[in-house]
């Protein structure tokens, strides 16, 4: 998930890194760039009692993307999240991939997998700042949508609100 869980545009942390000579100035400018929760929009894991889903930036487009385990982890449902019909909800044709299945992004991957249905997923943040995810699925063939699934932030993801920019940048430069 990497400093996109933070941070709702990679640029402004591609910019902030760009600026900085080295790795003190790039912490103290991230300090300085402090997001709402809302400013992530809808990235980050989720949790409901039906499961769990990733919403998050696809490494190649950078187009939001929509990620569900199924079963024994072994398949998952995936789809690119397009803007909806009403403020803050993206709305993504469905497909079942492999776990270690490459998502579709074109002609030159192979045939475009074969559609299950659609999600329409609704942000809603409280005045609080709390983030909520209203999803719903209609599977291929059927005219009506299901039931709303109510998902609330997974609890590591809540820890993230304020991530600490000195440690980010730290672990960074260790990895070097």
């Amino acid at each position: 998930f990497g400093s996109s869980c933070f941070c709702s545009s990679s640029r402004a942390i591609a910019v902030v890194g760009a600026m900085a000579d080295d790795a003190t100035d790039i912490a103290e400018q991230l300090a300085a760039v402090k997001l709402a929760p809302a400013d992530l929009g809808p990235r980050g894991f989720w949790a409901s009692g039906a499961g769990q889903i990733h919403i998050f930036d696809d490494k190649m487009t950078a187009q939001l993307s929509y990620e569900e385990l199924l079963g024994d982890g072994d398949e998952r449902l995936h789809g690119r999240l397009l803007p909806g019909s009403g403020p803050d909800t993206w709305r993504a044709e469905l497909s079942i991939l492999s776990v270690d299945e490459e998502p579709w992004y074109g002609p030159s991957f192979g045939e475009k997998p074969e559609s299950v249905g659609e999600i329409t997923a609704t942000l809603r943040v409280d005045s609080d700042g709390t983030r909520h995810l209203e999803t719903r699925i209609k599977a291929e063939g059927d005219k009506d949508w299901g039931s709303l699934v109510l998902f609330k932030p997974c609890e590591e993801e809540v820890e993230k609100k304020e991530p600490d920019a000195a440690a980010t940048v730290t672990e960074a430069t260790a990895k070097k």
